[in-house]
C-alpha cells in the first residue's frame, strides 16, 4: 500500500493527473520484465513467469497454467455522484 501511494504521488507530480489502471499495470509489467532480464538475461515467457508471483503496485501478479492473468479485471463507470459501478 505504501509503495502504491508513493507511486501515485510521483505519477501525479510528473503528469499532473491521477493514474488509472493502465499506467499502473504498465509500470508493473515493466518492473516484471526488468526483473526477468536481470535474473535470466532474457525476457522470454519462461523467464517472466519464473518471476511470479510478482508483488507490484497493482497487487500480486500471477498467471494460470495457460499463462492468463489470475487477476480479476472489471470495467467500471464512475457516476456523476462519484460512486463506482461495475459494468456487466
Amino acid at each position: 500500500m505504501a509503495d502504491r501511494d508513493a507511486w501515485v504521488a510521483r505519477f501525479r507530480d510528473q503528469y499532473k493527473q491521477i493514474p488509472n489502471y493502465v499506467p499502473a499495470y504498465a509500470y508493473d509489467t515493466g518492473g516484471l520484465i526488468v526483473q526477468a532480464y536481470q535474473k535470466a538475461s532474457n525476457v522470454s515467457k519462461a523467464a517472466i513467469i519464473a518471476q511470479m508471483p510478482y508483488n507490484g503496485i497493482t497487487g500480486k501478479i500471477t498467471v494460470d497454467p495457460d499463462g492468463d492473468l489470475n487477476t480479476r479485471l472489471e470495467i467500471v463507470k464512475v457516476n456523476a455522484d462519484g460512486k463506482v459501478m461495475a459494468l456487466q
